[in-house]
């Protein structure tokens, strides 16, 4: 069986508590043997390899996801929600130790909190993994992969290199901290390196704020693009093959949760390469394809469909020298 792509990365079951707004600035409050009121609770399934897998599924791509849940009724959510979506699950593996990873979302109208509990999908097995079936497809997408499995960088990303299939990867802190070097010596197997300014600059050792440093260092990278998000700002994005950047700024808009946005991003901005679209296009519909993420609680429930821009207007992408 062949694939458009596959995504790697964790698997989550999301628990949305919305909550009145606390009295205290920039944190929430609950004393101690109290009962706390809730607005509302919800749930969905979120983690990065299944919320981008869920991207590309959403728009017509072959997609299947390589991860790790546990053998309890979370897990049993997460496999249900990834057929219903049309995700391939041949490449499941199931714990019976760890269980399904859980994040709770405090949310109120200040802002949200989440308590993390990273289980099953921390402990893939790559002698488990079918890597003779998962060497047929066009693109590998790595959502981050923290503890153990970032050590599994390097080997996902050079099987790849050896069978010829484009890699895009948004690391996390852990994989960061593999360092610039690891980065340097595999980047000419990445095609696409997604990543924030914050990320970046931690990466490269330079302030944050120093936007041109970092850049300069990202430069140095082989990737063909680096697509560095900014926040508020926007993103940039490294052209290695046509020595340019591009710029864009993002649409106005409320929001109602946050939740799985920058997968939104990179996975709608890869789906557009996937499909032969220019980078400039790419970004356009990543931009798209966040913003509406951004309309409703959980991280796969504002995702666009095929084609399906959504009612934000494009936003403009600028284009200058490197």
């Amino acid at each position: 069986m062949s694939f458009d792509v596959i995504t790697f990365g964790s698997a989550t079951i999301d628990i949305f508590v919305l909550v009145n707004s606390s009295k205290k600035e920039n944190s929430f409050d609950f004393p101690l043997g109290e009962k706390i009121p809730m607005k509302n609770i919800f749930w969905a399934t979120g983690g990065g390899g299944t919320n981008t897998a869920a991207t590309f599924a959403k728009q017509g791509l072959k997609t299947a996801w390589v991860g790790k849940i546990g053998q309890d009724w979370a897990g049993e959510i997460v496999k249900n929600q990834l057929i219903k979506s049309g995700i391939t699950v041949d490449f499941i593996q199931t714990d019976s130790q760890y269980s399904t990873s859980t994040s709770v979302v405090l949310s109120s109208s200040d802002g949200r909190a989440i308590l993390t509990n990273h289980q099953a999908d921390r402990y893939l097995q790559k002698e488990k993994i079918n890597w003779p079936a998962i060497k047929d497809t066009k693109w590998f997408y790595l959502a981050p992969l923290s503890g153990k499995l970032a050590h599994l960088t390097a080997q996902l990303i050079n099987f790849a290199g050896e069978n010829n299939i484009t890699v895009a990867i948004n690391p996390s802190l852990d994989q960061i901290n593999l360092g610039y070097n690891f980065f340097q010596d595999i980047s000419d197997k990445i095609d696409v390196l997604l990543i924030n300014q914050e990320e970046a600059a931690q990466l490269t050792k330079t302030e944050i704020t120093n936007e041109k440093g970092i850049i300069e260092k990202l430069k140095n990278l082989k990737c063909k693009f680096i697509v560095m998000t900014q926040g508020p700002k926007g993103v940039k994005v490294i052209s290695q093959l046509e020595k340019k950047i591009y710029q864009a700024s993002i649409p106005k808009s409320d929001y109602l949760d946050r939740t799985g946005t920058g997968d939104a991003f990179g996975s709608g901005l890869v789906s557009r390469l996937i499909k032969g679209k220019s980078i400039a296009e790419a970004i356009q519909y990543g931009t798209a394809n966040a913003t509406d993420c951004l309309q409703k609680l959980g991280a796969q429930n504002g995702l666009l469909s095929q084609d399906n821009w959504g009612k934000w207007k494009k936003v403009e992408v600028k284009v200058s020298e490197l």
